[in-house]
């Protein structure tokens, strides 16, 4: 289906009201479609192309690209995602910007060995790429500062046409960063293929969403289940294309599809779970970059991953043991939540363990509120999702007392995390959140976390842009 004739579709679908710079921007993405079309028929054969990006030769210059910029909630990745379901061929590839950065520095450390390793993993990606589309394209970190020149002159050289979302125009990328001025010509390339695109306008059609509809809602309410799903379906960023298997960084991505998926499988099986950081890695668990201008970039020391609950280290490969009693009733009489198990086909992963979700679909996850904090968690669990995810639903946060005080703690980082990375929080709970808690050990700290729920439903932290 044409691109225009597809989001009036979706316009009508979702009873939206045409906008104007919207239908602009879907214009200039209907473009490049035609071109990218008519580009793909003149090549004699995918397997030149193939053969080209393998050797030393460069493929075809890769049709010029579009990077939308502009404000949250202005509908920027719902038009990248809808140009990338309307485009007619399987050489694509839609990832977001930090999983496909992690994917990268795995990829390189298995590499490490070798010569040129960026143009390695940029013959991997570009073996059945034509077209990349990063959704959040912002970087803060030294290490992907450091590689992403090379990265994307490797990938363009083999015609790679790239498509980004940001809330920063290019100009702005890394900006305050340390040494900041070897990532400028990075810029200067980036802008050498992109058309850049302000996406303008003064609605934010995703505050508008969450400030009606409400984001902290009552679990024993009996419309709350339907709200929630309302929800879910009107943040995730589309409905998704499962147009490549999953298996490698050379893999498209198939994250666009709802449930079942694991993000395991989403980053093609070959990240490194960050909480076995090798020697001389950052504080994302990535190896370091090595520069001798810099020195080597990032902590020296490897990561540790505990319990925010405790001090016990977790084994990313194990999922978390079930205590010996289950306390099933707090002291106020309320039944306490069970953990479901986990289930492969309903899960995503992170940091090398398996957390069940409810529903996952572009930047939004649904988890219940026992898959997230009952077991073991470590701080850079709650970070790896805070990262990931623009909007979080929590569903059936139940009233904490002293027999619940690690599930407490666990839920207090949760919400430390996600208020600072300005992460939509969306929940249903069994209280107030002043009334949550009633336990003894951690109150001081609670007070400031019912203070960030009530504070994360107002309008002002709503339109905060996310921190990837």
């Amino acid at each position: 289906m044409d691109l225009r004739a597809l989001y009036a579709q979706q316009l009508t679908e979702r009873g939206f009201r045409a906008d104007p710079v919207q239908a602009a921007v879907v214009d200039r993405l209907n473009d490049l479609r035609q071109r990218l079309i008519v580009a793909r028929e003149a090549d004699a054969s995918i397997m030149r192309r193939w053969f080209s990006a393998l050797g030393s030769k460069s493929a075809s210059e890769p049709v010029r690209g579009i990077y939308l910029w502009g404000g949250v909630g202005r509908g920027k990745t719902w038009m990248m995602d809808l140009f990338y379901q309307s485009l007619p061929f399987p050489e694509r590839r839609r990832r977001h910007f930090h999983r496909f950065m992690h994917d990268v520095h795995a990829e390189l450390k298995s590499l490490q060995q070798r010569e040129a390793p960026l143009e390695a993993v940029a013959d991997r990606i570009a073996q059945d790429t034509r077209v990349l589309c990063f959704d959040e394209f912002f970087v803060s970190d030294i290490a992907d500062a450091m590689i992403l020149g090379g990265l994307f002159a490797a990938l363009f050289k083999r015609g790679v046409t790239l498509v980004a979302t940001s809330n920063v125009e290019p100009r702005n990328l890394y900006k305050g960063g340390l040494q900041r001025q070897r990532f400028l010509p990075t810029i200067d390339l980036l802008e050498q293929h992109v058309d850049v695109v302000a996406v303008d306008g003064a609605t934010d059609y995703r505050l508008r969403r969450l400030t009606q509809a409400g984001t902290y809602l009552p679990s024993d309410a009996p419309d709350t289940g339907k709200r929630l799903r309302e929800l879910f379906d009107e943040l995730a960023d589309h409905d998704g294309d499962d147009s490549h298997p999953r298996g490698s960084l050379a893999d498209g991505d198939g994250g666009n599809t709802p449930l079942p998926v694991s993000t395991a499988d989403r980053s093609g099986g070959s990240g490194l779970p960050r909480g076995d950081a090798p020697p001389h890695a950052d504080t994302d668990g990535r190896p370091a970059v090595s520069d001798p201008t810099l020195g080597t970039v990032g902590k020296t020391a490897a990561l540790t991953r505990t319990d925010v609950a405790g001090t016990n280290p977790i084994a990313p490969s194990k999922p978390p043991a079930e205590p010996a009693t289950r306390r099933n009733i707090n002291q106020s009489g309320r039944p306490w939540p069970t953990r479901a198990p986990v289930d492969p086909d309903s899960s995503i992963e992170i940091e090398g363990r398996r957390i069940p979700v409810i529903c996952e679909r572009g930047g939004v996850v649904w988890f219940d509120f026992m898959a997230l904090c009952s077991g073991p968690r470590s701080q850079e669990d709650y970070i790896e999702i805070a990262r990931n995810y623009q909007s979080v639903i929590v569903s059936d946060i139940p009233v904490f007392d002293s027999l619940h005080e690690d599930e407490a703690r666990r839920f207090i980082a949760l919400v430390d995390e996600l208020y600072d990375r300005n992460v939509n929080l969306i929940v249903s709970a069994a209280a107030p959140p002043m009334d949550l808690y009633r336990g003894d050990r951690v109150a001081f700290q609670f007070e400031r976390t019912a203070s960030r729920l009530i504070e994360m439903q107002s309008e002002e932290y709503l339109a905060r842009e996310h921190r990837p």
